[in-house]
């Protein structure tokens, strides 16, 4: 067998009369293969094959397969074969169909029995509960009261005593009522403290009622997909515990005391001086109203908390002895407003003092402050008339020593 200039075998014996010579193309119709599966059987020496002068590629074929009747029973016989297999096909298709269709509607029935018992059962725990409430007698009774609710209403009433309380205050401070304020502010802390008591009752009344073991139920069964969204809930209602939730309501409480009350409204101050000797000793303790002048003048004779006008980061204490307008003179220890001498009471007499001063005319938004210590006080006689916005508050109670409480 010699070989073409592609390499392919071409046979040179003479053929058989019982073959048929035809081209790859009809080759592949007959056999019923593509054209790449000859060009393949011929590679391998499968099939006879040659090439013409012209270089086409030509095989031989058994005569029987090129037949007419050879041709159409390969073809009938091809044909029947795939029929037959679609046919299983479909066979298998509309089995597997109707076991589908016969699950579904097994689930269906499944979800169907749930649901009913879940009906009777859920019918039959309120006929329980309905029988348990309700007497023998057919008489109607009144509702019983829950008691979460009487902690709600018993924390809304000590929150508005406490508001109220605070009010009152407020209001007392105002109109200078030292021992209205007094009292206001005991009941203030009073209603703070009932404020918390309630709330730690009402917090420990929920936490109760939320661990009470609940009702027993039939209940169906959960989805992965749900069983995730209800984990999540339950994150969600996880809450602080109790005593933490109470130190962070007393530190909320701390922080308006100390960052509203304080800077605003009262304040408490420590005596370091001897400056206000007799009035106030070294160490005592008062209390200042911050707000009072945002509504009225300082008047003569009120003892002020003021910034230094030399240093800003300094507090001292003395008393208001003129207002804006007024002509301030001391000759040999005797103040004079006016020109009028003025009865200082509240003066140290163990201590006099001797010191004189021209005449001076106080500005507008100014006051004049001495000390109560005359010979020993650095006040307006040095610094000069002092800024009311230098003014912090009046102090109006004096609370330590206890064997020295009372109003200045």
């Amino acid at each position: 067998m010699a070989a073409d200039g592609k390499g392919n075998p071409v046979s040179e014996a003479p053929h058989d009369s019982n073959h048929t010579r035809m081209t790859v193309a009809e080759a592949a119709r007959v056999l019923h293969i593509s054209e790449g599966a000859v060009r393949k059987r011929v590679q391998r020496g499968t099939l006879e094959h040659e090439r013409t002068a012209s270089g086409h590629l030509v095989v031989y074929i058994d005569s029987a397969a090129t037949s007419e009747t050879g041709r159409e029973r390969a073809r009938d016989g091809s044909y029947e074969d795939r029929i037959e297999r679609y046919l299983r096909g479909l066979e298998d298709r509309v089995e597997d169909l109707r076991n589908e269709l016969d699950r579904e509607r097994e689930a269906d029935r499944e979800k169907k029995r749930i649901n009913a018992a879940l009906e009777k059962r859920i019918a039959e725990l309120e006929g329980s509960q309905a029988a348990a409430v309700a007497p023998e007698s057919g008489e109607l009774q009144p509702p019983a009261i829950d008691s979460n609710d009487v902690a709600v209403v018993q924390f809304i009433i000590t929150a508005g005593a406490s508001i109220a309380a605070a009010a009152v205050l407020v209001v007392s401070v105002l109109n200078a009522q030292v021992v209205l304020s007094g009292l206001a502010g005991g009941l203030t802390l009073l209603s703070i403290g009932s404020f918390l008591l309630h709330r730690w009752l009402f917090r420990s009344r929920t936490d109760r009622s939320q661990r009470r073991p609940p009702v027993s139920r039939i209940e169906a069964p959960v989805s992965p997909q749900g069983k995730g969204r209800q984990d999540d809930r339950q994150v969600v209602k996880k809450k602080l515990s109790l005593p933490l939730s109470l130190l962070l309501e007393l530190l909320v409480v701390l922080a308006l005391v100390f960052g509203f009350i304080r800077p605003f409204v009262i304040e408490a101050f420590w005596i370091p001086s001897g400056s206000m000797i007799p009035t106030l000793e070294i160490g005592d303790r008062v209390l200042v109203n911050k707000f009072i002048y945002r509504f009225t003048e300082p008047e003569r004779g009120d003892i002020i908390v003021f910034r230094s006008v030399d240093n800003t980061d300094e507090d001292l204490i003395k008393r208001v002895v003129g207002i804006p307008g007024d002509t301030i003179a001391e000759k040999n220890g005797t103040l004079y407003v006016n020109g009028k001498p003025q009865k200082e009471s509240y003066t140290n007499k163990n201590l006099p003092d001797r010191s004189s001063f021209a005449k001076t005319t106080i500005p507008e938004n100014h006051v004049f402050t001495m000390g109560d210590n005359r010979a020993n006080s650095a006040d307006s006689r040095y610094f000069g008339p002092l800024p009311e916005k230098n003014i912090e508050g009046e102090a109006f109670l004096r609370f330590w020593p206890p064997d020295r409480i009372g109003p200045l």
